[in-house]
């Protein structure tokens, strides 16, 4: 599967996802593409986790785990039913992950704020 910001490999029977791939930002944020990433790759790993040892979500950035979302997302919001939307989104996301019948392991490192620390939880 090809991505732009998250790193997602199988290796050993293990999924790893990286937050913070091609990022150019000083801290690893959630933005609208990022959310789509691993959104694909929730629903390839719940497909393909049969047999599985289980899967580690981690950032690429020494500095930061994810500082939740993106301020740029937010500030394009202009009514409250998008902000709404979004943080169901969001939840839905959250929620499959919790769903998975494998462990998932969040290594944090560094900042873990908002979107970051409820997806270090679930």
């Amino acid at each position: 599967m090809e991505t732009k910001y998250i790193e997602y490999k199988l290796e050993n029977d293990i999924f790893y996802v990286g937050f913070g791939k091609n990022t150019k930002k000083s801290m690893t944020v959630l933005d609208e593409t990022t959310l789509k990433e691993l959104n694909d790759i929730v629903n390839d790993i719940k497909e393909h986790q049969s047999g599985k040892k289980g899967v580690v979500i981690h950032s690429l950035s020494d500095n930061c785990f994810l500082a939740g979302a993106d301020i740029s997302l937010i500030d394009s919001l202009t009514e409250e039913s998008e902000a709404a939307a979004g943080a169901e989104m969001g939840q839905k996301l959250y929620n499959m992950i919790e769903d998975l019948s494998i462990p998932t392991i969040a290594c944090v490192h560094g900042p873990c704020l908002g979107g970051g620390l409820e997806l270090s939880m679930s």
